[in-house]
Parts: C-alpha cells; sequence; structure tokens
C-alpha cells in the first residue's frame, strides 16, 4: 500500500525470476541505484501516473514463480512539486494472502468507492449552483473541474470561497 501527501506520482511493479536475480549497482554519473540492462524483468504493472494523494493505493500480488519483485516510484516528471510518500510492503508464505489483507484490501476499495460517490455529489452540486450565476456550459464544466482538482476534500474551504466570490455558497 502507499499514498502521498499531496499530488500524484508515477508507480510499476515488475518481477524477476529467481535464476536471473538483479545487481543493483551504484550509478558512476548519477549516483543513483540502477538495474542491470542484462537481467531479464517482466513487467506486472506498467508504470502510471497514480492519483495517490486521494486515498491509499492497495493490492495484493503473487509471484508468478520465486524471485523479486520491484516496486518503482519515479517523480521525474514533476520538476516543481517534491512528493512526500509513505509506502509499506509485506511478503507472506503459502498460496493464500492473509485474511486482513484481503480485508483492508475491500476496505481500501470501499473508501475509493464512497470518495467518487461524495466527488460525483459535489460535482452534481456545483453544477446546479453554476447553473444559477453563469449560463456557459463549457466553462462551467471546466470550471466544476478546475475546482474540485483543487480543493480535493477540502468543502468547507471551498464553500468560504465561493461565498466571497459570489455572495452564496453551493453548501457543500
Amino acid at each position: 500500500q502507499f499514498a502521498t501527501k499531496e499530488n500524484d506520482i508515477s508507480f510499476g511493479v515488475q518481477f524477476q525470476p529467481q535464476q536471473e536475480f538483479i545487481s543493483l549497482r551504484k550509478g558512476r554519473s548519477s549516483g543513483s541505484d540502477q538495474i542491470d540492462a542484462a537481467a531479464e524483468v517482466q513487467e506486472l504493472v506498467p508504470q502510471q501516473r497514480i492519483k495517490s494523494q486521494r486515498a491509499t493505493q492497495f493490492g495484493i500480488m503473487r509471484a508468478p514463480s520465486a524471485g523479486i519483485f520491484i516496486l518503482t516510484f519515479d517523480n521525474s516528471y514533476s520538476r516543481l512539486r517534491r512528493k512526500c510518500l509513505t509506502f509499506r510492503c509485506e511478503v507472506a508464505d503459502g498460496p493464500n494472502p492473509p485474511k486482513r489483507w484481503t480485508r483492508l484490501q475491500m476496505q481500501s476499495v470501499a473508501d475509493q468507492e464512497a470518495r467518487q460517490l461524495r466527488l460525483n455529489q459535489v460535482r452534481e452540486k456545483l453544477w446546479a449552483f453554476y447553473g444559477k450565476v453563469k449560463n456557459k456550459a463549457k466553462q462551467t464544466e471546466s470550471a466544476i473541474t478546475a475546482l474540485v482538482e483543487a480543493y480535493n476534500g477540502r468543502w468547507d474551504d471551498l464553500n468560504k470561497a465561493m461565498k466571497q466570490k459570489y455572495g452564496v455558497s453551493p453548501d457543500l
């Protein structure tokens, strides 16, 4: 599982079978760890940007064979914003994950679904609110998207900002 305090981060998972363990060595030019390019590494989860500031990301992976997982967190696309990342990895023997892992994963999915439902409610209220204040649908959609992204769960702050700007609030 992992989360960031603010903004997204790029995440991916690779796996290397036991017969060809990778060797991590200090790069001579940059000083960072690098994977030996000659090693056979399988990509299990393609590197992609994850909005991990919105909800803790949780997953369970089963090793296809004896080997090692390589978890990659990458922020190189973001030149101006540092990230504070917290993560936790556990390894379990046997064919089935511990029951608490399954419970955590189900809770994570439920939390994300509840958050999405709340975001949909906020968007509906903002649409109704903007319908009273403005009349251009395209501008309204982009304004709502910008507000939801900017305030991301801080609905009291958004209510205050709207009240200051328009004299009334959508009561989110």
